[in-house]
């Protein structure tokens, strides 16, 4: 069920505006959710760059055959890979987790060497960019969450797009006087032209 029964109930000139507002407000949570997805994505990739880079030192010439470098990379891999999996339920909490440990590994490498802020530069703003981008996300879309269900959309609907990061869908139209008017006007013209 799209609407609350109450809402789908009502038949004042009214209704047609708030299904826009309503539309409009579930094409912002849209937004938001797919701002969510890519910083979900992000997080995923992260991990990914992250075990592919350390196997690849790991196992090349020039390796650190370190017992403490594998398992801080098992460690980081595991809490990005978590907080992938986990975005859905709480994606505050994953986002601000992912980018605290990033930006904390970027000045744990910056302490030992410098020259590591500078190396991947393009690479890791676009990392920041986009947890950001999701961190202010996952605010605006508590605020158009609450708007709809004050607007009388069904609270499991809302919450089941949320929790899934599906988009929600539209709502449709509920036909008003100011529609059946419409129609009849067509019906006038139709007979008209056959007569």
């Amino acid at each position: 069920m799209l609407l609350d029964q109450d809402f789908t109930q009502a038949t004042h000139d009214d209704a047609p505006k708030t299904i826009l507002r309503i539309n409009e407000k579930k094409r912002e949570l849209n937004e938001q959710l797919k701002s969510l997805t890519q910083a979900r994505a992000v997080i995923a990739l992260l991990a990914a760059f992250n075990a592919v880079v350390a196997t690849y030192y790991y196992f090349s010439d020039a390796a650190i055959a370190d017992v403490y470098y594998v398992v801080e990379v098992v460690l980081v891999v595991s809490v990005y890979a978590a907080c992938a999996v986990f975005l859905p339920r709480r994606p505050g909490l994953a986002i601000g987790v992912v980018l605290g440990v990033f930006v904390f590994y970027q000045l744990i490498a910056a302490l030992d060497d410098p020259t590591t802020l500078f190396k991947g530069w393009l690479l890791k703003a676009i990392v920041f960019y986009w947890l950001i981008r999701g961190l202010l996300a996952v605010r605006r879309l508590r605020k158009y969450e609450a708007q709809l269900i004050k607007l009388g959309v069904a609270r499991r609907e809302v919450e089941l797009a949320v929790s899934q990061l599906k988009e929600i869908s539209r709502t449709r139209q509920v036909h008003t006087a100011r529609a059946k008017r419409g129609e009849a006007a067509g019906a006038r013209v139709v007979g008209e032209e056959q007569g």
